[in-house]
């Protein structure tokens, strides 16, 4: 079981296999994160240096160790995880 939740538009289409979402009981779910007015706010408060964007980054893993960047964020053991390919 599980939910994959998709931020932002994509430039192409997606191909899912049902199939699977249906066995593990998945749930796919669309999401747009915020207005035009709140991204223009948030490059603002970064271009003035008001906040720094990279103090929010509390976790730095390798791509491969993306299952234990979940396993934290879902235990709530950061702010923000980065995962370097």
């Amino acid at each position: 079981m599980g939910t994959f939740t998709q931020v932002a538009l994509l430039d192409h289409p997606v191909t899912l296999d049902w199939g699977k979402i249906v066995y593990k009981q998945l749930r796919v779910q669309g999401f747009i994160a915020q207005n035009w007015e709140s991204w223009h706010k948030a490059l603002d408060l970064v271009v003035s240096e008001t906040i720094d964007p990279v103090s929010f980054v509390s976790h730095r893993l390798p791509l491969e160790e993306w299952e234990k960047a979940f396993d934290g964020a879902e235990r709530q053991e950061g702010l923000k995880y980065l995962l370097i390919p």
